[in-house]
């Protein structure tokens, strides 16, 4: 596996494991509580740093495609994955794409 291709798929595990808390924020049936905690904070942070660093990094269609498997990947997992897991899963991934991605 090529380093573009890992690259590729971390920052697409990123935006698909924190976009479920990310999307909370635009739901007219989530609590004030629920919009003012760390978990939405961070899950909006992950998401649009990934997205922005997919197109940053890419052309158009890559960073297209990158986009698409990330909420693909949060369509099948949205239900049955635990929120914290995945959160947690989303930071790794992106924190490993920002080690491994030259300055």
């Amino acid at each position: 596996m090529t380093l573009d291709l890992m690259h590729l798929i971390l920052l697409s595990l990123a935006i698909g494991l924190s976009w479920v808390g990310f999307a909370k924020m635009f739901s007219s049936e989530t609590d004030n509580s629920d919009l003012l905690s760390p978990r939405l904070t961070i899950a909006a942070a992950v998401s649009l740093s990934a997205i922005g660093l997919s197109f940053a990094q890419n052309g158009m269609g890559i960073a297209v495609g990158t986009v698409a498997l990330g909420l693909a990947l949060a369509a099948s997992t949205a239900r049955t994955l635990n929120p914290t897991l995945g959160l947690t899963a989303s930071v790794a991934s992106l924190s490993l794409y920002l080690h491994l991605t030259p300055l």
